[in-house]
């Protein structure tokens, strides 16, 4: 009887740990904003490119000086001139432009040229719960605008538009190797599903114009385990639990006799 006992619970245990097992592989859903960047929807899964609450529309070339030659997909904005509320995904770095350089921004880098605080409203990127889950995050906001002014990009990051849980600003001599990183993303934050994460971009305090900054940002999701996984755990557990009750009290019935 104690070798079919140990064979049950191996079993029970077995099935349970590899309900979780299974899950646990999955567990963790990485977003990354410039591996997921789409010039062709917007929203783009839970990511989503805005001026102020309206969505960007998509519009090719580039209209900045020299930066169409690594920028060649074109932008999200609200006008046909990217000098003023843009967000585009590099093609190339900056040293293709012969304006900027690489510590400008490399291939695959985001950049969000600001609004002209006379212009409207901020520049924003949003990243949209798709479960009950929770995150952790890690990013860098730099200076790309060293060719065209001395100017600086701020930012800060909400959720459902509530109080700031994280800000920064760039300003010059923050290029790329030099960047702000994001301090508070090993914190995990809750949400639920349609809980949404919002990254709100404007020029830095001084002079009344916009600026051209990179960013990178990467949030790590862990969605709440689904209900079979649980069930299935509990079910195992149940199952050794009831099975070592019924022993302890066939041994105890015997004793007596």
């Amino acid at each position: 009887m104690n070798a079919r006992w140990v064979r049950v619970v191996g079993v029970v245990l077995l099935l349970a740990t590899t309900a979780l097992a299974g899950r646990a592989s999955a567990v963790i859903v990485v977003y990354d904003l410039r591996l997921d960047f789409s010039n062709a929807n917007n929203p783009n899964g839970p990511w989503e490119y805005l001026k102020g609450n309206v969505p960007l529309t998509h519009f090719t070339p580039v209209t900045q000086p020299a930066l169409p030659a690594a920028a060649a997909n074109g932008y999200w904005g609200d006008t046909s001139s990217s000098n003023n509320s843009a967000i585009m995904l590099t093609t190339a770095g900056g040293s293709a432009t012969g304006l900027w350089t690489d510590n400008d921004f490399l291939q695959d880098d985001v950049l969000v040229r600001t609004t002209d605080p006379s212009t409207g409203a901020p520049m924003v990127i949003t990243w949209t719960a798709p479960s009950a889950g929770s995150f952790t995050y890690s990013g860098m906001l730099w200076n790309a605008n060293a060719p065209l002014g001395p100017f600086g990009t701020s930012y800060t990051m909400s959720l459902n538009a509530g109080p700031a849980f994280e800000s920064g600003t760039a300003l010059v001599g923050n290029n790329r190797p030099n960047g702000v990183s994001m301090v508070n993303g090993l914190t995990p934050v809750i949400v639920l599903p349609g809980d949404v994460v919002a990254l709100e971009f404007n020029p830095a305090a001084g002079p009344p114009t916009g600026a051209l900054a990179g960013i990178t940002f990467t949030i790590d999701f862990t969605p709440v385990p689904e209900p079979s996984s649980l069930a299935l755990a509990s079910v195992g557990l149940f199952a050794v639990t009831s099975y070592g009750l019924r022993r302890r009290s066939l041994r105890k019935s015997a004793e007596k006799l």
